[in-house]
């Protein structure tokens, strides 16, 4: 599943094709041993055939868009349809079956709203305490040349695609730089800018958003015009 200019040690996920349900699972009594297990809500995977994507590469804001869109359960399914879980486990009531607790992706997208609205005003120092007091990511280490190719470096490699979220917040905790919106009302992307990355002066996450956000307004100017024009007859 490698794709050109990506290394083989970088997190490729994927996103099941058939999509994704939500279940409600209810209490159920368990022996003296077992002990019982309160009502529980997962997403599961209707096991569809893959499509793999890089997360870290491809989408390196992507832990702003699960913060917004993970708030409710009905957005936990929205954003796995898209990405796909965030982490997966297998579900030993169905043949290749592969769920993920809602209330887990919850709590995920929580800790990294707070991490993000203390980032957002500048307090960088109590973001990062909650990083590192709450965020556990799963990660390997690898090695790999360094950008001027001088030398090599320590790579964190996530395992799943919590954990890629978790290492984007970080990021935007020991790094200079903003991210901003993209202006698109469609696109729910993000992009950072400052060094290293966009210029102040972007405002669009793509050429495709900066066009269709250009044809939208002038649908719009045309319909204000012709309401204006109207008014002016009658």
């Amino acid at each position: 599943m490698s794709q050109k200019g990506f290394f083989p040690w970088e997190l490729e996920w994927p996103v099941d094709q058939a999509g994704y349900e939500l279940e409600h699972w209810p209490a159920m009594e368990g022996s003296s041993l077992l002990g019982s297990s309160p009502p529980t809500d997962f997403i599961r995977a209707q096991g569809g055939p893959p499509r793999y994507y890089w997360p870290m590469q491809q989408h390196p804001c992507l832990y702003r868009q699960f913060a917004e869109i993970c708030s409710s359960a009905d957005g936990v399914l929205a954003f796995a349809s898209r990405f796909g879980m965030s982490s997966v486990q297998q579900d030993f009531r169905k043949a290749n079956g592969q769920r993920e607790e809602v209330s887990a992706v919850l709590n995920t997208a929580e800790l990294i709203r707070q991490i993000c609205a203390r980032v957002d005003v500048g307090n960088k120092p109590e973001a990062a305490g909650l990083w590192a007091e709450h965020a556990m990511p799963l990660v390997m280490v690898a090695i790999s040349e360094n950008e001027s190719r001088t030398g090599f470096e320590e790579v964190l490699v996530p395992i799943d695609l919590r954990s890629a979220l978790l290492l984007q917040t970080k990021d935007t905790i020991i790094r200079d730089q903003r991210v901003r919106r993209c202006r698109n009302e469609d696109c729910t992307e993000y992009f950072r800018v400052g060094q290293g990355a966009a210029t102040e002066r972007r405002e669009f996450c793509s050429l495709r958003c900066r066009v269709a956000s250009t044809r939208r307004q002038k649908k719009r100017n045309a319909a204000t015009a012709a309401e204006h024009q109207l008014h002016r007859e009658l």
